[in-house]
């Protein structure tokens, strides 16, 4: 695990806080009847040796079944037929990136871009590079600013900043791009979210650390108004609680919580849980228990699903939980850390980061954990995303040089071809540079 990525996710514990493939059985005449075509159209390009378009679709079943060093021999074949043949330059890139060797599929995806005049082919390589929307920087400056959320319309964001010192909550106009300082206190105040009618905001801070367990502060939720005033602490207990999640009707509140750990250890090492708060009853619910940590809870805008990382193994993954029958499904797998799950406005999808390829990068799945694809791909860690109210685009925070920066994702305006040959370019000298 990465040195940012331990850190991260200690955040998520004190700051800021592969997917599980369904493969069907395949019949076994259907298996016979595809290993008997592989055979023979195996034989037919061997016996057509011109045939470069042949050579490829072999090329490519070779590579299906794991069989990369073949692949590649076959691709190579196909090109020393057409070295401008598109499919095969696409081809053997996908499997030099599967193979780590990023830098030399990056070569073959460039080459294939300026081939391609008119673009064809330019949006299969986005999304194999893992970039196939555009990406705008919200904020700038030598300063922190992350954990963005939008407010329920969707005309501003808010965040989380230290320009002035140490974090506070921060607002941000879109139109207008006017700022507001929302806290000022000597505490880390940090992670807004804003109730769906837009009138309260729920935040963490350390300013009333009570010091109860061990060697570090400890956070409580609290509440205020759009304009930062009439603070009021929510939750009122020993214990560190953060990553504070409206229902969709607002009327009750997610958290993280240490409560359930008696241990007297520091706050990140305790085993967290998730609770979920009526706020007009004032009841309150543990939604898990285990001896691990759980953490940034979502739920689906019907409330039937509750969605959150935890990490019973040594990574984290993603899981979902039916609330009325507390059964759960497990949406993600692999060697990566898979963290910071939301639902989308309609609950059809989920985003969430993983650094299941090296650095933390923005992905997005359907909410049964299928149709995985992701959505950043540069050098930097991104962290943290959030869906706009209406679904269209993605906000998160990234690690631009020493700074943390807020960036979103444009899921209506595909990247173009020439912002996408730029983005090769970088990420390869990029790469060259960390050889």
């Amino acid at each position: 695990m990465n040195k940012y990525l331990v850190i991260l996710l200690s955040a998520i514990v004190i700051i800021v806080g592969c997917t599980s493939s369904k493969k069907s059985v395949q019949p076994a005449t259907e298996a016979l009847v595809d290993d008997v075509e592989f055979q023979q159209l195996t034989e037919q390009a061997r016996q057509d040796s011109m045939n470069f378009e042949l050579h490829t679709k072999v090329a490519k079943m070779h590579s299906n079944r794991g069989l990369d060093d073949e692949a590649i021999s076959w691709y190579d074949k196909a090109l020393q037929r057409n070295s401008d043949y598109i499919p095969a330059l696409i081809g053997k890139g996908e499997i030099f990136i599967q193979q780590g060797k990023q830098r030399d599929g990056y070569g073959q995806y460039l080459r294939a871009l300026m081939l391609d005049k008119s673009g064809k082919y330019a949006e299969s390589i986005a999304n194999a590079i893992g970039q196939p929307y555009q990406i705008s920087q919200i904020t700038h400056g030598n300063h922190d600013n992350a954990a963005p959320c939008f407010s329920p319309k969707g005309k501003s964001l808010l965040f989380q900043s230290n320009r002035d010192g140490n974090m506070e909550i921060y607002s941000l106009e879109l139109e207008t791009n006017y700022e507001k300082r929302l806290t000022d206190h000597p505490a880390k105040d940090e992670f807004p979210v804003v109730s769906p009618n837009g009138k309260v905001i729920a935040f963490i801070s350390t300013r009333d650390d009570s010091g109860a367990s061990a060697n570090s502060e400890s956070r409580e939720i609290y509440f205020m108004d759009l304009d930062g005033n009439h603070v009021a602490r929510f939750t009122t207990n020993d214990a560190d609680d953060w990553y504070p999640s409206f229902d969709s009707e607002g009327n009750k509140l997610l958290y993280v919580s240490t409560s359930g750990d008696i241990r007297d250890i520091a706050y990140h090492k305790q085993w967290s849980d998730i609770y979920l708060h009526d706020i007009k009853k004032n009841e309150i619910e543990r939604l898990t228990e285990g001896k691990f940590q759980t953490g940034t809870p979502c739920l689906s805008d019907d409330g039937k699903w509750l969605l959150y990382n935890m990490n019973p193994d040594d990574n984290f993954d993603i899981y979902k939980m039916d609330l009325e029958t507390r059964n759960t499904i497990q949406l993600t797998s692999g060697s990566g850390n898979n963290a910071a799950p939301e639902f989308s406005p309609n609950s059809k999808q989920i985003t969430f980061f993983s650094d299941r390829n090296g650095n933390c990068d923005i992905f997005l799945m359907n909410s049964d954990g299928s149709n995985v694809q992701q959505l950043t791909c540069d050098a930097m860690d991104e962290a943290y995303p959030r869906f706009s109210p209406d679904g269209k685009k993605i906000v998160y925070h990234a690690r631009k040089g020493e700074k943390m920066q807020i960036f979103w994702i444009d899921l209506e305006k595909p990247i173009e071809r020439d912002n996408l040959v730029k983005i090769i370019e970088s990420r390869m000298t990029e790469l060259a540079v960390m050889k």
